[in-house]
């Protein structure tokens, strides 16, 4: 489950992207403590089985360059606090219980919402990425 390998990866203090795309199995919710990794700037947690409420905790994660959650089973209202999110490019979050208009002063630096097919080959060339993990459970 997610927060179980969250909790072991909380100790990898220059992790700054975790790609956990495509897999089904992982379950659960994203951890308040997913703050915890301060250089994050790339999290990929699409096409799993995600629940719950995006934590308050993420919208303090300032570094964060991408975030693609899409195709999840994440409810809730967006807080306004995703403004706080400023240095934020990429942003996916289709396909799942979210509800809530995004903040209209906040986010104009976005350059790609929603529909990119290809998050992680955007990245890649985008940006090199020093500390990252993959992981594949299928």
């Amino acid at each position: 489950a997610l927060p179980i390998l969250f909790t072991e990866l909380f100790g990898l203090l220059e992790l700054d992207g975790i790609f956990l795309d495509g897999n089904l199995k992982i379950g659960g919710s994203i951890p308040e403590d997913i703050s915890k990794l301060t250089k994050l700037r790339f999290i990929g947690l699409d096409n799993n089985n995600l629940v719950g409420t995006l934590p308050q905790s993420l919208y303090s994660m300032t570094e964060l360059r991408a975030v693609d959650i899409n195709n999840n089973q994440l409810a809730g209202n967006l807080s306004d606090a995703i403004g706080n999110l400023v240095n934020l490019e990429l942003l996916r979050m289709e396909n799942n219980l979210l509800s809530g208009p995004l903040p209209s002063d906040g986010l104009l630096q976005l350059e790609r919402l929603g529909t990119n097919p290809d998050v992680l080959a955007y990245l890649f060339m985008v940006y090199t990425i020093s500390h990252f993990i993959v992981v594949c459970l299928g």
